[in-house]
């Protein structure tokens, strides 16, 4: 089994909650801050809110092509299993 798709897989752990963080961490300074004028504000959140959703679609993309590469190798190893059995069987057959 390849270790690519764990790697890639603990490492998306690890940052995920790291930019959901820093994207909250910018929407909360934002909202507190009083000095700051309602434009700003406003595209500051669009921008914050384009973000997240981005990220989302991304993390969808991947998400998917971890599961059609953890499919792939089942097939794989499915495969190798009945490679295996045919040329025991014709081995020792014959």
């Amino acid at each position: 089994m390849s270790n690519y798709g764990h790697t890639s897989g603990k490492m998306a752990d690890e940052v995920i909650p790291n930019i959901e963080n820093a994207l909250n961490k910018i929407v909360n300074t934002t909202d507190q801050s009083r000095n700051m004028r309602k434009e700003p504000k406003k595209t500051i959140f669009e921008t914050v809110s384009t973000l997240k959703n981005l990220f989302n679609e991304r993390k969808g993309m991947h998400d998917e092509k971890t599961r059609q590469n953890k499919q792939m190798e089942e097939d794989i190893n499915t495969v190798k299993r009945e490679v295996r059995l045919v040329w025991f069987t014709r081995r020792h057959l014959a």
